[in-house]
């Protein structure tokens, strides 16, 4: 569906399959609120200056959060994202931008794969003060992934806590800072807890 001309809605959203929200306005998920989908989820913006707030519960199986390469587009994160299969990408285009003070978690439970990958594409940033990371708790054997700011020339700063985690059994790895020409400032915590965990700094 598509938000634009001032549309305004209230409580939760669940969506089942692989669905689109287009954003013709900026967006704000409040506290109280929960966004999910069993499927694949895209939120593109298709003007300039959009600014998508998530300061609820948002549970996704894969997806697209980002500006589709309109100008200006600004993610700002409060609240928790928890991606549980597939892979989410995060203000994912050029120029993008994600301030994070709330939780992410890449999160394998079980029999499923699951990648998180923020700030992919050119000059985006990426300003981190809580925690992201990947996380595998299942016993499965299965693993989880994380990619923060591997675009060219994007810049990373994390004042929270950037990790791989694995409490069951299968692995986890987090790679920060993997772009040509990327800046990373960390005077938070970048670390790998647990067997078959691995952390990788500007690889």
């Amino acid at each position: 569906f598509t938000m634009q001309g001032g549309t305004i809605f209230g409580g939760n959203v669940s969506l089942g399959g692989s669905n689109t929200v287009y954003l013709g306005q900026s967006l704000t998920i409040g506290s109280s609120q929960t966004w999910s989908d069993t499927g694949y989820l895209n939120m593109l913006v298709h003007v300039a200056g959009v600014t998508f707030a998530n300061q609820g519960t948002m549970t996704v199986a894969g997806g697209n959060i980002g500006g589709w390469g309109y100008s200006g587009f600004t993610f700002n994160n409060s609240g928790t994202i928890t991606n549980t299969s597939g892979t989410l990408y995060l203000s994912y285009y050029g120029g993008d931008t994600l301030t994070n003070t709330g939780p992410i978690t890449s999160l394998s439970a079980g029999a499923n794969y699951s990648s998180v990958n923020i700030g992919s594409s050119s000059s985006a940033v990426v300003t981190n003060g809580n925690v992201i990371e990947a996380s595998t708790t299942g016993t499965g054997g299965y693993s989880s992934y994380l990619n923060v700011g591997s675009g060219t020339g994007a810049a990373v700063t994390n004042t929270g806590t950037i990790e791989a985690s694995v409490t069951g059994t299968g692995y986890a790895t987090a790679h920060v800072g993997d772009g040509s020409t990327t800046t990373v400032t960390n005077p938070g915590l970048l670390e790998a807890t647990g067997t078959n965990t691995a952390l990788y700094l500007g690889y």
